[in-house]
């Protein structure tokens, strides 16, 4: 049975690299150099960086599929998605500007995904909506909420994403019952 302990030494290492390093910059035989282990048992666990890096994605999308399913709000959820981010700045500015910024893409937009997703189910499960006007409710938060972590890396992670996303959260309050509302309306 695989030593989970191995595979978070690695997983840890690689986000201490990321954080001081482009990406394409670090290397097989420093990461198993820093975790003291041969490379047959990088190997073991992953074919590459690239590997690595996306079953760090994955195993952060995992959390938030869990995290997802508990009853707080889709600016909980989201945030606690966003974690990874923001605990990892520098990492994430690496693997943003690198060939690899669409895995960091694609994170987002699932995790995003997945939140409202479910979050647009709670909300309408007293209403009877068009299964296609909630899906593109979904698709239009999703998009929208991905672009806004797309515009907060470019502009180098500045500004609170927090109060950001808390503020857009008062903003838009009650709009997605709303929309709900309307497309059960249209149900004819």
């Amino acid at each position: 049975m695989a030593n989970q302990h191995t595979r978070k030494a690695i997983q840890d290492e690689f986000l201490i690299q990321l954080s001081h390093k482009p990406l394409n910059k670090i290397t097989v035989s420093s990461i198993v150099q820093n975790c003291r282990i041969n490379r047959n048992t990088f190997y073991y666990y992953y074919q590459d960086i690239y590997d690595l890096l996306r079953d760090i994605l994955n195993s952060e999308l995992k959390k938030t599929i869990a995290y997802s399913s508990s009853s707080a709000s889709w600016e909980e959820w989201f945030l606690y998605a966003l974690q990874v981010i923001l605990q990892n700045p520098e990492a994430i500015s690496n693997l943003y500007h690198s060939s690899q910024q669409n895995l960091l893409h694609a994170y987002v937009f699932e995790s995003t995904g997945i939140i409202m997703r479910q979050y647009i189910a709670s909300v309408g499960q007293d209403l009877k909506p068009q299964p296609a006007d909630a899906e593109l409710l979904t698709l239009f938060y999703q998009c929208a909420l991905t672009e806004l972590v797309e515009q907060w890396l470019k502009t180098g992670m500045t500004d609170d994403a927090e109060s950001i996303i808390r503020h857009i959260g008062l903003l838009m309050n009650g709009t997605i019952r709303e929309a709900l509302i309307r497309s059960e309306s249209l149900r004819g």
